[in-house]
């Protein structure tokens, strides 16, 4: 099956590229993209996309679930790095309602991360954490969320298996070209 393309995200893992849909330029307002973009902007400063490719490395029981939990504590990081106000939060939230009604059925490209990807349990996680948000919390000093360190040791594991274990998976991707209809932006200019 071929690997379907959700509304925004990070491909690449060297010079991660943000890609976003017409359809998400057309949707969102200008905070909610911005909003949507600093998410976005926040897997690629943390290299979500390389923990991710270590974690294709890696191959036992149970690895889809813990590959399920790590991606939505990536997620939640991301959202904590991008918010700062509480317009933030709300225009994030908004985003993510918006283009979860755009997730395509079938699998994402592999070693991508997205703005909106299934379960939608997690969405609703997401947003209801983001309608919560207050600009009471800790944020002058941003050091990274208990979600930033969690997604780092969860990799830290995958890291030292891959390095002590068998490689078993297949980290090829059948991906050779953009989709019609999308546009790059370079993650750094955003």
């Amino acid at each position: 099956m071929s690997p379907v393309w959700p509304a925004m995200i990070v491909a690449g893992i060297l010079r991660p590229r943000i890609l976003v849909s017409r359809a998400a330029e057309l949707e969102l307002t200008a905070g909610e993209l911005e909003a949507a973009l600093n998410h976005e902007l926040a897997h690629v400063r943390l290299a979500d996309n390389f923990k991710k490719l270590l974690m294709r490395f890696v191959a036992f029981p149970g690895m889809r679930g813990l590959e399920a939990a790590w991606l939505e504590t990536v997620e939640l990081a991301a959202d904590d790095t991008a918010v700062v106000t509480t317009r933030d939060a709300l225009d994030l939230a908004a985003a993510l309602i918006k283009l979860s009604r755009m997730v395509p059925e079938g699998p994402t490209p592999d070693l991508t991360v997205a703005l909106v990807h299934r379960p939608v349990s997690t969405i609703c996680l997401r947003v209801e954490r983001l309608l919560a948000w207050s600009e009471d919390r800790d944020v002058a000093s941003r050091k990274p969320s208990r979600f930033n360190r969690l997604s780092l040791g969860l990799t830290a594991s995958f890291g030292a298996l891959a390095m002590f274990g068998r490689p078993t998976a297949n980290c090829s991707s059948k991906y050779t070209g953009q989709p019609s209809g999308w546009s790059a932006k370079n993650a750094t200019r955003v």
